[in-house]
């Protein structure tokens, strides 16, 4: 672990040293000049992370040693299509892209010889899940935009009441007026398995992959094929929020056998003066008529430092639309809260108290939970307190942690602390009270660099005692 402490500390001087070749900006700012008569305008964002790290515990006999590499690439583009000074038409484009490469191996402690992941002859190493290199395109997409709105083509992101969800495919988004909006959507839904997309927007349900031809099926018989789902819907908005503002979603989801599932989302929000805030949504499945989700929500402040809020919610289990893949919760739950937040020049304080109830098996569980911080600034000074406790049917959890800052020019010295307790009542030997302490300096050398030490302690009778280090490098440039 000292040695792969010490390889990733060479590296992250390394890269230091070497920002002397390229030119630094911050990527908030356009890549070309400004230019009244310009119609193209163009920005590149980059980024860059390498990682080093080894992981040995004494109750494993394996040990990891691996490298990261993690590259990200951004591309905006507009073309403005009529007079560049008061432009009403452009075609605008939109990329990014990130690669993972992964470098090392696991190995045997105690014997010799490494793990073959990756190697589909080895049948009792190989994993279908890992992959050393991979490439994900989180968005692409072309889209023409106009006075009254814009349509996009490509990997595109869409979010509503009933959830997100990346597809391959178009969107439209029409806006006649300021108090009315139109949005509608279709295309197949963005998968592991889909051209060069990662897991990392994906909710891990039942696993499908696309499996090598060399393997036997029967060697991972928890892995399905995958199965193509296609996705339409859209949303309307009327009204302005300072008077009330409504809202209509519609989802539908469907594969080659036909309806996987739909969704129907209704919402309200209205800020008619600065003191008070309403909201509400439901989230309904016209299938079976089960209300999936709903809350409402209010928010006053009779005083100006002090703000009030009370919100209810429920939450039914069913399919989550963004993975398909059958991903449940466990049962329903009700759940209310009140809290209050009294905001000062320099201090914050706040608390909140909830309430649960659950059904599972006809058996209704319930359980009250309460919740309190305070934040305080003062000259370089920044330190918080926060502590939330749950009791009941629902195994009871407590945490108290504590966050202390100074700034000195371009460092940065914290301390974190934390006590956590955990009661599982089915489960006597985790009940657990763990400890946490962090020590740390962060230095901002340039507006581009950040460098960071940490060294943290943690206890709790289950794992031991456990000291671990740690160092990164932030480094943005672009040439």
């Amino acid at each position: 672990m000292f040695l792969a402490v010490l390889r990733f500390l060479a590296v992250a001087l390394a890269m230091i040293a070497a920002r002397g070749l390229a030119q630094s900006r911050t990527v908030d700012q356009i890549s070309t000049a400004q230019n009244d008569d310009e119609r193209s305008h163009w920005q590149i964002q980059t980024g860059s992370l390498i990682v080093a790290y080894a992981v040995r515990s004494p109750r494993s006999p394996v040990t990891w040693e691996r490298r990261r590499l993690v590259q990200q690439v951004g591309l905006d583009h507009a073309l403005l299509l009529d007079d560049p000074r008061d432009s009403r038409w452009r075609l605008i484009s939109h990329l990014d892209l990130r690669l993972d490469q992964e470098f090392g191996q696991v190995c045997r402690r105690n014997a010799e010889g490494c793990l073959r992941e990756t190697d589909v002859d080895a049948r009792r190493e190989f994993q279908p899940l890992v992959d050393d290199s991979r490439l994900d395109m989180p968005a692409a997409w072309v889209g023409l935009r106009g006075p009254l709105g814009q349509v996009s083509l490509g990997r595109v992101l869409v979010v509503d009441a009933t959830g997100f969800a990346r597809l391959d495919g178009g969107r439209a988004v029409l806006r006649p007026s300021r108090w009315s909006s139109i949005e509608a959507y279709a295309g197949r839904q963005t998968r592991d398995t889909s051209f060069a997309s990662g897991p990392g927007f994906e909710t891990q349900g039942s696993i499908r992959i696309d499996l090598p031809d060399s393997l036997a099926r029967e060697r991972v018989p928890w892995i399905e094929e995958p199965s193509p789902t296609w996705m339409t819907g859209g949303k309307l908005a009327i009204g302005a929020e300072r008077i009330v503002q409504a809202r209509l979603a519609f989802r539908e989801v469907q594969d080659r056998d036909g309806l996987v599932a739909r969704r129907v989302a209704v919402g309200l929000t209205s800020r008619p003066v600065a003191a008070l805030a309403l909201r509400s949504d439901i989230v309904w499945d016209p299938t079976d008529g089960t209300v999936v989700d709903a809350f409402g929500e209010i928010e006053v402040a009779p005083i100006r430092p002090v703000r009030l809020r009370a919100r209810v919610s429920h939450h039914e289990p069913r399919f989550d639309l963004g993975s398909i893949w059958a991903w449940f919760d466990l049962v329903p739950v009700d759940q209310g809260r009140l809290s209050a937040r009294w905001k000062g020049e320099r201090v914050e304080l706040g608390g909140a108290l909830a309430g649960r109830r659950a059904v599972q098996r006809e058996r209704t569980e319930r359980d009250i939970g309460g919740e309190g911080w305070v934040s305080i600034r003062r000259g370089g000074w920044r330190s918080s307190l926060r502590g939330w406790m749950w009791a009941g049917d629902l195994s009871p959890v407590a945490a108290v942690l504590l966050d202390l800052r100074r700034v000195l020019t371009v460092v940065e010295l914290y301390l974190r602390a934390s006590v956590w307790h955990f009661d599982q009542p089915f489960q006597q030997e985790l009940y657990a009270t763990s400890l946490t302490s962090a020590l740390g300096v962060a230095a901002q050398l340039t507006d581009n660099t950040r460098l960071r030490f940490e060294i943290e302690w943690a206890y709790n009778r289950i794992v031991g005692h456990r000291v671990r280090g740690l160092a990164s490098v932030v480094l943005k440039a672009w040439r």
